[in-house]
């Protein structure tokens, strides 16, 4: 939705409307099993047609990217090729990169940026690990920069955050259902996964469980 207003005009398009398009285009893109006519029949006020009119135009606006890629994505890459502490990482940088999303980082910078970004303000000696380039390092530091303009929320702002999700819940139970079966198979992989020593890529760890065939062969 944040794209698509990058180009167009709230008085040109109408933001509820385009919201609910975009929630109906998330649905799609993550394969959630969700009918648009059913989901949009529990919210109040919705003309289904007048909604599914802004499909073309929001693809044909965000140029038909529609997975957004996220800097928890890149946090663990990171923790894998650097040997990041899990510790730190979840105490002292995810909330930072959360903190960015009060921001417009998310539409001036990639996700590895983000990340690094989150990583150079909670300890700046691990960003040395890196080895990044002048240009690169300063798109960084550029990127921290911003993340200090984010205002924390209020505790009447997260009040009406907590509302909207519970009245987000409440017209969408597909939607849960969805993210209970993505977290099951997260936990079960994590249990299935073999154990590779702290820091090594995935490469490395495919190349020793083909050597550990070879040598069960």
């Amino acid at each position: 939705m944040k794209r698509f207003y990058l180009y167009k005009s709230v008085y040109a398009y109408k933001p509820r409307i385009m919201m609910l398009t975009c929630v109906i285009m998330a649905f799609k893109a993550e394969e959630v099993n969700c009918n648009p006519k059913t989901f949009l029949s529990r919210v109040q006020n919705a003309d289904p047609s007048e909604i599914m009119s802004y499909e073309t135009i929001l693809l044909e606006v965000v140029k038909f990217q529609v997975h957004v890629y996220s800097p928890f994505d890149s946090l663990e890459g990171f923790r894998l090729l650097f040997g990041l502490d899990k510790e730190f990482l979840k105490e002292k940088v995810e909330p930072i990169i959360k903190k960015s999303y009060m921001t417009d980082a998310l539409l001036l910078y990639p996700p590895g940026i983000i990340a690094a970004a989150a990583i150079f303000l909670a300890n700046k000696s691990e960003l040395d690990k890196f080895k990044l380039t002048e240009e690169k390092r300063k798109k960084v530091e550029e990127a921290a920069t911003l993340f200090a303009t984010a205002c924390e929320p209020s505790q009447k702002d997260y009040t009406g955050i907590v509302g909207k999700i519970k009245r987000f819940e409440a017209v969408c139970p597909e939607f849960m259902k969805y993210m209970k079966e993505v977290k099951d198979k997260k936990l079960l992989g994590r249990e299935n996964k073999r154990k590779v020593p702290e820091g090594e890529n995935a490469l490395k760890a495919n190349a020793l469980i083909n050597k550990k065939r070879k040598v069960d062969e």
